[in-house]
């Protein structure tokens, strides 16, 4: 009925009295033609709507009709559990603290396999694992430590029992050198003092990272993030451009963009990365996030 083009339903907080009977439908012309039962039991929109009750009909002005109901709040939604492809822009644009729990909430709000194990608090975590060959820079790391951070506080920490994830990527980048300097979005130079910073920012969290690095042909191109959970389900994120996706901001104040790369120990820079206040930002064009559960 709601299909229809000539005509609305609406959504009323108490039955309307029309005179000594109850407001069964009205027409919206003017004047308007209302139609009226003496019993308002026969009010309820069942299979016997309108029966059993002498029917008043009259022409009136239109009373105030209520919220209206569109069609498609009528009918029962599709629940998406199947593998599902997300686009992204700038939903998640913001502090960068913060940016895991608003990827996450995203997340389960677009897929409902999804967000049945988030929510599930009698299933566990038993491994994570994220693969990407293009963690170079200060804020892509950050960024996945948000990531994973954000994870923790969504599912709550007693069901992470082993607080450990395992990162593979790559040891040089395949594309040349990124001449930038001191920036978050500066290559890290020795990409052992990278490894050495990575573990410290997740020790930080009190989290364990379990890094792997190899070359491109040993490390697979995808950038897949994975949860195995105790009831055997397995949790697929493949971000199709990875973490690195995401930029900062454009600030007036460069200092908030600035990253010694060098000069500081890996711990210091471990905290750092963990405690990085400034904004991200997605790039000009969108990115896809495909998801499935196994």
């Amino acid at each position: 009925m709601a299909d229809h083009p000539n005509v609305r339903l609406f959504a009323l907080n108490q039955p309307v009295r029309y005179g000594e009977g109850w407001l069964l439908a009205e027409t919206l012309g003017v004047p308007a033609q209302r139609w009226a039962l003496g019993d308002q039991a026969a009010l309820a929109f069942n299979s016997i709507w309108g029966d059993g009750a002498p029917l008043i009909t009259a022409e009136q002005a239109i009373l105030e009709t209520g919220e209206p109901l569109p069609a498609k709040t009528l009918r029962r939604q599709k629940v998406d559990g199947g593998d599902r492809e997300i686009e992204l822009h700038h939903e998640l644009d913001g502090p960068l603290q913060g940016f895991g729990q608003r990827l996450w909430q995203h997340i389960a709000g677009q897929h409902e396999a999804t967000r049945r194990l988030l929510d599930d608090k009698e299933v566990g975590v038993v491994a994570v694992a994220y693969r990407d060959r293009y963690l170079f820079t200060p804020l892509s790391v950050a960024l996945l430590l948000e990531v994973i951070r954000g994870f923790r506080a969504t599912i709550g920490q007693a069901r992470w029992a082993s607080n450990e994830v395992e990162v593979s990527t790559t040891n040089r980048r395949s594309t040349g050198d990124n001449a930038s300097r001191n920036r978050v979005w500066s290559d890290w130079l020795d990409l052992e003092l990278r490894d050495q910073v990575l573990r410290a920012a997740f020790d930080y969290l009190g989290t364990v990272a379990r890094l792997r690095v190899g070359d491109t042909s040993s490390t697979g191109h995808g950038r897949v993030l994975e949860v195995a959970w105790s009831s055997g389900k397995r949790l697929t994120l493949r971000l199709d451009q990875g973490v690195s996706y995401w930029r900062a901001a454009t600030a007036r104040n460069r200092l908030v963009s600035h990253f010694d790369l060098n000069s500081e120990p890996a711990d210091a820079q471990g905290k750092k990365l963990a405690d990085m206040t400034l904004n991200i930002e997605a790039g000009h064009l969108s990115t896809q996030l495909f998801i499935k559960v196994r």
